[in-house]
C-alpha cells in the first residue's frame, strides 16, 4: 500500500540515510560518491517514490522542491565543478543498470535542467 506524500517527503527513508553515508570518506581521502552522483541517486530516487508512491493529481513540482530541500540538494549544488552533457549521460547509462529506465531518464532530464543545462535529453 502507498505512504502517499507524506512518505515522499520523510527524510528517515533507507536512500536518505545511504546517501547520508555517501559523505564519510573512504580510507583514501575519496568520498564514495561524487556531488554529482549523489545528485542523481538522488533525483532517481524522487522519481521512482513519485511514480510508485505519490497518488493521482499530486503537485510534483512542489514535492521536488521539498524532497531537495530535505535531502540536501543544496550543499551538493555548491560543489565547484563543471559539469558536461556527456557526463550526465554516461551517468544515466552506468545508472540504467541499477535502477528503472522511466526514472533514470526523468532523473536525467531534471538534473540537466537543475544544473542549467540545454534543454531535455532528445532521446526522452
Amino acid at each position: 500500500m502507498p505512504r502517499g506524500i507524506r512518505g515522499l517527503m520523510d527524510i528517515r527513508t533507507d536512500f536518505a540515510i545511504l546517501a547520508s553515508h555517501t559523505l564519510i570518506p573512504r580510507p583514501s581521502g575519496r568520498l564514495a560518491m561524487s556531488p554529482l552522483e549523489q545528485l542523481f541517486a538522488l533525483e532517481i530516487e524522487f522519481y521512482r517514490r513519485l511514480r510508485t508512491e505519490a497518488p493521482a493529481g499530486t503537485d510534483a513540482i512542489a514535492l521536488h522542491i521539498s524532497y531537495a530541500m530535505q535531502s540536501g540538494y543544496e550543499p551538493l549544488l555548491r560543489m565547484p565543478c563543471r559539469v558536461s552533457d556527456q557526463e550526465i549521460i554516461r551517468l544515466a547509462d552506468r545508472f540504467t543498470l541499477a535502477g528503472d529506465p522511466r526514472d533514470v531518464c526523468a532523473a536525467r532530464d531534471s538534473l540537466m535542467i537543475l544544473l542549467g543545462m540545454k534543454g531535455r535529453h532528445a532521446d526522452a
